[in-house]
């Protein structure tokens, strides 16, 4: 055992092969320990040359080192197998290479050709004297050799298409006006240079629905100016907005609110505010499908936002077409279609933005999962994720359970699907809304909800749960199902949203149908744009 030892203590590698005695261990061939190199030819993109002269060094303290030659290549022969990290440099050059050096092997770190990496540069000049944009000036980038020129246009604009990296200076010049900007170029990108407005500053004021007869509220208003600098607002509760400091001339305006967006283009004029002479109304394209129960449905309260029904699929994928102008599938949630059919079809389930559970779909499979149901949430997990967006109601809490186990804690909650459904048949209970962006929208910090049908999911208390956005809470009563007794839960969140990945999951513990009051219609209207 000390030849064993001493031949691990310089590095030697083993093969343990079977059989016995003193064949069973033998040194590893000799190739495994072949020297290799490195060789290259280094190249400067901010100035398109090679580069001569240059030190080359590995981070090993014994290896060799060596300069580039006039055109910028390079070889180190005789190096061990292994990692290493190589280092170029230069006066005004610098590099850090990281290489793998395999047995007999030569690592080619090459480059055959030496070319400037470019980006655009796009801009605009005012002549902020006479607060006129400059047109018909002499444009002019300074780069190694010859400058770069061109003609702003009417409008002040002005383009470079293909410009080296780096540093730059552009000058603009033309009768009586003469403005130097400096500007960064990236390879690859577009950069812009010069003055987003000329002139005085406007507004814009207006109102948007988000569907027909429902005033907006909370939606984001922008407008990107052509640097990548924003003027934006929010709606106030009635659909309103006004935007200030917009500069002068054609602007787009972008409204987003949710999974829900629309554009619109304006004409913006100094010194004045522009009042839009009809709301704007996001157009019904985003593309939603809503999963059938037996106690609930949510594509009610989407039809009467004036939404409208495209398809519906029972029992396959082939679906009966409604209105092919609308935004809404149907999938038929009674039997198994809903989990595998359609939820085990990635392709299928994303090119849905929100997905919609009504509560007393059949989630029997869920209870008991197999394949079949972990493949499907594990779609449902990856939707989200991606960026879109999921509503369950009630008795639908099954497809939350499972598919983002402990992000929402129900009552009494052991992994049965069931423990939570406790709460008593109620009339009237009196929630309070804590969600600030709810109390804008509803315009109230109390509303009246039903709860007419027995056995209905309970939340654990607001102090049990973490991470969770919790919209309205309320004191409840639940009821022991082996005993029907009766005790209060008091603080039981009854709306909440969490976020995952780039996408969010909504959950209500009330919906509508026969349980609908006034106030659930206005929170139910208010979720759909929180999707």
């Amino acid at each position: 055992m000390s030849d064993l030892r001493h031949l691990l203590g310089v590095g030697g590698v083993l093969l343990l092969v079977s059989g016995c005695g003193e064949e069973s261990l033998k040194r590893a061939p000799e190739t495994l320990f072949e020297p290799g190199g490195i060789t290259g030819r280094i190249c400067d993109k901010a100035t398109g040359q090679w580069v001569g002269g240059a030190s080359v060094a590995l981070d090993a303290p014994t290896a060799p080192s060596t300069e580039t030659d006039p055109d910028g290549r390079f070889t180190l022969s005789g190096l061990p197998p292994g990692e290493y990290t190589v280092t170029i440099d230069s006066e005004g050059f610098h590099s850090v290479r990281h290489v793998i050096v395999r047995a007999g092997e030569v690592t080619d770190l090459g480059g055959e050709t030496c070319e400037i990496e470019q980006g655009e540069l796009r801009g605009r000049a005012c002549n902020e004297a006479l607060e006129a944009w400059v047109g018909g000036a002499e444009v002019s980038v300074e780069v190694p050799g010859d400058d770069l020129v061109t003609t702003s246009d009417e409008f002040g604009r002005f383009l470079f298409p293909e410009v080296p990296v780096g540093p730059r200076q552009v000058t603009v010049s033309a009768a009586g006006f003469t403005e130097t900007y400096s500007v960064e170029v990236v390879a690859y990108r577009s950069v812009f240079a010069g003055d987003v407005h000329c002139g005085p500053l406007g507004g814009v004021h207006g109102r948007i629905c988000g569907a027909q007869g429902y005033w907006l509220s909370g939606a984001r208003i922008v407008v990107t100016l052509e640097d990548g600098t924003v003027v934006e607002t929010t709606t106030d509760a009635n659909g309103y907005f006004t935007l200030v400091d917009v500069p002068a001339g054609e602007q787009t305006i972008q409204v987003t609110k949710g999974s829900f967006a629309t554009s619109f283009p304006v004409v913006v004029i100094g010194n004045d505010t522009l009042y839009l002479a009809e709301p704007v109304c996001i157009p019904p394209t985003t593309r939603i499908a809503v999963v059938t129960g037996v106690y609930d449905s949510v594509e009610e309260i989407l039809t009467g936002l004036g939404f409208g029904i495209r398809a519906t699929y029972e029992d396959s994928p082939t679906p009966s077409i409604v209105d092919p102008d609308g935004n809404i599938d149907i999938i038929e949630g009674y039997g198994s279609f809903w989990l595998e059919d359609f939820l085990g079809d990635a392709l299928w389930l994303n090119g849905y933005q929100i997905v919609f559970f009504n509560c007393g779909l059949d989630d029997y499979d869920l209870d008991s999962p197999g394949s079949a149901a972990d493949a499907a949430m594990a779609n449902l997990r990856a939707f989200v994720n991606d960026g879109g967006s999921v509503y369950a109601s009630d008795w639908a809490n099954s497809v939350v359970t499972r598919a983002f186990p402990g992000r929402i804690n129900f009552f009494d909650d052991d992994g049965d699907l069931s423990a939570a459904k406790v709460g008593m048949e109620e009339n009237g209970v009196t929630a309070e809304v804590v969600d600030a962006a709810m109390e804008t929208a509803l315009g109230q910090t109390t509303v009246s909800l039903n709860f007419n049908l027995p056995a209905w999911v309970v939340l654990d208390q607001v102090s049990a749960q973490a991470g969770l956005r919790i919209m309205a809470v309320a004191d409840v009563t639940v009821v022991d199902p082996y005993t029907y007794d009766e005790s209060p839960h008091t603080d039981a969140p009854l709306l909440v949203q969490f976020n995952h990945g780039l996408g969010r999951v909504l959950y209500t513990s009330f919906h509508n149908e026969s349980q609908t009051t006034s106030d659930m219609q206005a929170i139910l209207n208010f979720v759909v744009f929180e999707l």
